[in-house]
């Protein structure tokens, strides 16, 4: 059963037609009389754009949850699609930038979620800020206005928990001024107070892997916060350096498992244990020949996902070949 929920009525067809052109895509079926969808992303979850009468739209296919999932999502927890669409109403009360939203729609299974989908206007004319947060793109003008927009939402208490430079898009106006609008909006929070401190730091921790592009990010928040300035950007390199060296794991295996297919995933495993257990041993004994085989596991596989060479700097890992 497929059931279908938006606050604008009239917003109902639009919410169908694109909803039924996805479920047609993904059994195999023709789409009549239309452009057939096109997938702009996949991964964990795939996105779709369409052509409809009312312009470019976008739905978020969610693949099917697993069996305790189903249950959660089904009697005691919102759907992902549910969350996106309540958030991206809340963020346009709020006067922060989303796509606009159409709706979603939920397809049901004996009485438990199957799939469901979120459907909002196409932004194909922003960009995300991947690049600027690399440091390859924008500049002071850009990190400054992103700074003005996260100390926005912050004053109104919205911490968007994922995010990412993937998740917020932007365009500049004749002017070139910047509007920032935030996607993936099934993880967030809103609290009836601003969010300040740790939190408010930790909130940029996702952003950049490239220190000088963090500081400079802190340095305008402060500004716009009226904070000190040196607090500010302590606290965001820290919980920066903190979220990427938890995610270099994550991060090699990816690239060199799923991109580079350099290793398999068992031999990865294998590896890690191994440099896991030689790192532990050299603490423990303070050996300097263990340190060796240490920083050169790290190099051989490590390195790659330590974007922010975190790990690195923590433990003082060199390619120099004089080693003591």
């Amino acid at each position: 059963m497929l059931s279908y929920h938006t606050d604008i009525p009239t917003d109902l067809p639009l919410l169908k037609q694109a909803v039924e052109a996805i479920r047609r895509e993904e059994s195999g079926g023709a789409v009549p009389d239309t452009d057939p969808p096109r997938v702009i992303y996949e991964a964990r979850n795939r996105l779709y754009a369409i052509r409809t009468a009312q312009g470019e739209q976008v739905v978020k296919s969610f693949r099917i949850p697993i069996a305790i999932q189903r249950v959660v999502y089904s009697f005691f927890r919102p759907s992902k699609a549910a969350r996106s669409y309540r958030n991206a109403i809340r963020l346009g009360r709020c006067g922060i930038g989303t796509p606009r939203p159409a709706g979603y729609a939920i397809e049901s299974e004996k009485g438990l979620l199957r799939r469901s989908y979120y459907v909002c206007e196409s932004m194909h004319d922003c960009r995300d800020i991947r690049l600027s947060m690399q440091g390859v793109e924008g500049g002071g003008a850009l990190l400054r206005a992103l700074a003005g927009f996260i100390a926005r939402m912050h004053r109104a208490g919205i911490h968007h928990i994922d995010l990412s430079p993937g998740n917020v898009l932007y365009r500049t106006d004749e002017k070139g001024e910047y509007s920032f609008y935030l996607i993936d909006l099934n993880r967030m929070k809103f609290y009836d107070k601003p969010i300040v401190g740790r939190k408010a730091c930790a909130n940029f921790a996702r952003l950049s892997f490239c220190p000088p592009v963090s500081k400079r990010l802190a340095e305008y928040y402060a500004e716009a916060q009226g904070l000190n300035t040196n607090e500010v950007v302590e606290g965001v390199q820290s919980e920066s350096d903190r979220f990427f060296r938890s995610k270099v794991r994550k991060y090699a295996r990816k690239a060199l498992v799923r991109e580079q297919k350099r290793m398999s995933r068992s031999a990865f495993r294998r590896a890690y244990i191994h440099y896991r257990s030689v790192r532990l041993v050299r603490k423990l004994t303070g050996s300097t020949r263990l340190f060796r085989i240490e920083n050169d596991l790290y190099f051989s596989f490590l390195e790659v996902g330590d974007l922010r060479h975190t790990l690195k700097r923590a433990e003082g890992y060199s390619s120099s070949k004089n080693i003591q």
